[in-house]
């Protein structure tokens, strides 16, 4: 009988820090654009040149963020939460980690699904190898959830054999 430790499970999906940016970038466009009417202000066309841009950019890209979010907490991480996910249960295999300072993903195959870590706030597991993250070798009998989604496989949750990681250790990250 093959009992499963639980290593990972996704329990909210909360929006990258990197969305205030666009928010910054719009209120400084307002500021700007308030500004004009301060009387000191000797150049006002370049104010309202540079506070439109702002203002415009800023406001098209947190519309865009705020889709982009909406889009994958419906299509990815409420479908994990209503139970219509996938499993795979076997052996990591094919394991690529990328050192500390590399670009790109961590690469791994179970049972022929291939699946990637790539760092970023998406939704599910997103922390690679070299950054502290839990998949770090070959051989581990694991059972992961997930949800494939335009093409992608988003881990939801991770659970392995204890006796596995034993003799193949991971190392959970601190809390």
């Amino acid at each position: 009988m093959n009992n499963y430790k639980l290593y990972y499970d996704c329990k909210v999906y909360l929006p990258s820090p990197l969305y205030l940016i666009p928010l910054i970038i719009c209120s400084l466009g307002i500021y700007l654009l308030v500004n004009l009417k301060n009387p000191y202000v000797i150049k006002k066309g370049i104010l309202i040149c540079f506070g439109a841009v702002f203002t415009i950019a800023g406001t098209v890209s947190l519309v865009v963020s705020i889709i982009g979010y909406a889009h994958m907490y419906k299509n990815v991480f409420l479908e994990y939460k209503k139970n219509n996910y996938r499993v795979v249960e076997g052996e990591i295999e094919h394991l690529k980690v990328l050192p500390f300072g590399g670009n790109g993903a961590d690469q791994f195959t179970v049972n022929s699904i291939q699946f990637e870590i790539d760092g970023t706030l998406s939704p599910g597991y997103h922390k690679r190898a070299a950054k502290g993250g839990i998949i770090k070798s070959n051989g581990v009998r694991v059972k992961i959830y997930y949800i494939n989604y335009l093409g992608t496989n988003y881990i939801m949750r991770i659970e392995a054999i204890d006796e596995d990681y034993n003799n193949n250790p991971i190392v959970l990250p601190p809390s």
